[in-house]
Formats: structure tokens, sequence, C-alpha cells
């Protein structure tokens, strides 16, 4: 058995020093009771049934969108846009850029996919029930958040091609961005779990960081928007598209501050995660059959 010597006198006198008998394991022990998280938020057997509705769900409705796109005959490109090449590049800046055609195809495969997407995640936390309650009962849901990684930044990228945006690499920026947004929403769950279960105050930076992510790909995606307007009227469906969604994502970061701000109706993490259930869905599916209806009627 270890000794651990914990000096108890202001001056460090020998014969004030208090002998504490432990053991690396009891001390190892102490440590996990201290960052472990020991208030568990009570998760109902329900909420597993959001996830198998939709999972079914959105598996079926993905069939079904996967026969359409590939039955569309719409075209929609991807270009560079990098500089023409000058005749004297050493003594004069870029000047106009020059298009180029990277690849095109029908915009309604993004659909299927975000769609799939979102019933991989329902599935696993379907078949891994153990470690998706585990997180749950602890403030967190990392199955979300990689999913929504992937589905909402796909999403996004949709919805800036049909605002306009044809450059691959705006569009690959969008992707990153929105991506890092949804990172920076999972890393405050990560680093704000405990103090929210012990009631103490939560850091709120990553939070705030997002905004800027955020904000930065939907000026890219009005500016755009803007200017198409600009130049001719646009169909309906592309102005729902445009508005709807923006409403509807605005929505989650409604959601998330109320959920993590502990306000009503939203003050139980449990709440807050069936309506990420509910409004991830009502989007997902709403944006794929508002673009599979506008683009086989227009185009």
């Amino acid at each position: 058995m270890d000794n651990l010597e914990v000096d108890s006198s202001p001056e460090g006198h020998p014969d004030d020093t208090i002998v504490i008998h432990t053991t690396p394991e009891k001390l190892k022990e102490a440590e996990r009771q201290l960052l472990e998280i020991q208030n568990l938020n009570p998760v109902p057997e329900a909420l597993g049934k959001y996830s198998l509705r939709a999972c079914i769900f959105q598996f079926c409705q993905a069939s079904v969108l996967y026969y359409f796109a590939s039955q569309s005959n719409s075209t929609w490109y991807w270009f560079t846009n990098y500089a023409a090449p000058e005749e004297d590049a050493l003594s004069q800046p870029p000047r106009q850029p020059q298009s180029q055609e990277v690849c095109g195809f029908s915009i309604l495969w993004y659909s299927p996919i975000f769609i799939t997407l979102s019933g991989i995640e329902h599935f696993c936390c379907l078949y891994f029930r153990d470690s998706y309650l585990y997180y749950i009962a602890r403030n967190q849901n990392p199955f979300r958040w990689t999913e929504y990684s992937f589905s909402a930044s796909l999403m996004r990228v949709m919805i800036a091609q049909f605002a306009g945006v044809t450059d691959i690499h705006l569009l690959l920026l969008i992707f990153v961005l929105t991506a890092l947004v949804i990172q920076l929403g999972a890393s405050h769950e990560i680093f704000n779990a405990k103090a929210r279960a012990d009631g103490h105050p939560q850091n709120w930076r990553c939070f705030y960081l997002s905004w800027f992510a955020e904000l930065t790909t939907w000026f890219l995606i009005f500016n755009y928007f803007g200017m198409r307007v600009k130049g001719g009227s646009q169909p309906d469906f592309i102005w729902v598209i445009m508005i709807v969604m923006f409403l509807l994502n605005s929505s989650f970061a409604v959601i998330f501050t109320l959920q993590w701000a502990q306000i009503p109706p939203f003050d139980d993490y449990v709440a807050g995660e069936r309506a990420f259930i509910v409004l991830s869905f009502f989007s997902k599916t709403l944006l794929a059959w508002i673009a599979f209806g506008g683009v086989y009627r227009r185009y």
C-alpha cells in the first residue's frame, strides 16, 4: 500500500503533514468519478420508436427517389473558374476567369443520398442501441452529428446549386463549412455534457464560432440567388426551397440553443433529441420532394 502525503500547514512544517493511505487503483477510481457524468438523463423506451419509424420511412422513400433520379433528364453542371492564361504572367496580375466544365449530372441524385444517410443513422441508433442510450443519458448523440456532417452538407450544396452556384471550389467550400458548423455543435456537446449534468456554467465558444461558418455559406447562396433573380424570374419551387430551407435550417439552431440553455419546452435533453429527429426527417423529406416536383415540372 502506498502513502500519499499531503502537507496541510502553510509553512510546510513536517509535524503538520497528513498521511492518507491509498492505492493507485483508488486514485484512478476517484479520478474516473470526477470526470464521468454521474447525473444521467432518464431515457424513455419510446425514443427508440422514433428512430425505428424514421429508419423505415427514410429507406422506403430513398428507394423511390433513387428510381426517379435515374429517370431524370435534367443536367446540372460543375465548373472550374481559373484565371485565363496570360501572355506575360510575370508582369500582369490574373484577369478574367475561364470557365471549364468538370462534370454534369441530375441534381436529383442528392436527395436519395442524404435520405439514405439519415436512414443509416437511425439504423445505427437501433443496432447500437446500448451506445445510443449511453450517450443520450449523458447529453450527447455522436450518431446524429456524424450523419449531419455529411447529409446537411450535401443538402446545402444542393441548395447552392439551385441558387446558381456552379463553381466546384465554392461548392466544396460550402460543403466543408457546413460540416464544420455541425462538428462545432458536436464539440459543444462533448465539452459541456458534464457541466450541464452537474448544473455548472457552459462554455459557448464553439456555438458562437459556428455562426461565422454558417452565415458565410448562406451569404454565398443568397448572393448567387440574388444575381439569378436580377437576371430574370426564377421558378417558384426554387423560391420555396431558398426560403423554407433557410427557415428550417435556422430552426435547428433555435432548438439547439433552447436545449442547451435549458429553456422549456426543450430544457430536457431527450425532448431536444426528439425534436431533432422530427425536424431532420421533415426538412430532408421536404427538400427532396420539392426538388423532385420542381425539376420534373420545369426541366
